[in-house]
């Protein structure tokens, strides 16, 4: 479990223990000019970047998943990895000269 998780997720919980919150949590990748959804069902589908006056630069059609703590974070972070192209290159960037 990453210690930055925790922290965040301690440090928000800590800041708005008063109050009612909703975490939500998206993971994309940015690989060669083309944006994927990392928690999406469909790794194949590309997804469009747009902005809006109102609400500033999104990324269509993005998921999006409520969290309730570190642990929830984590599972989501790691799903996300399994499904990232770049970490494959990163793994076969770095093997044995």
């Amino acid at each position: 479990m990453s210690v930055f998780l925790y922290q965040t997720y301690g440090n928000l919980y800590w800041l708005l223990s008063e109050h009612r919150f909703l975490v939500r949590v998206s993971y994309l990748e940015i690989y060669n000019e083309e944006v994927r959804d990392l928690l999406g069902s469909d790794q194949t589908s590309r997804l469009e970047v747009k902005e809006r006056p109102d609400t500033g630069v999104y990324v269509k059609d993005l998921s999006a998943f409520s969290v309730h703590n570190a642990d929830d974070m984590d599972r989501i972070m790691n799903v996300g990895n399994k499904n990232s192209e770049s970490s494959i290159f990163i793994i076969f960037s770095h093997g044995s000269a």
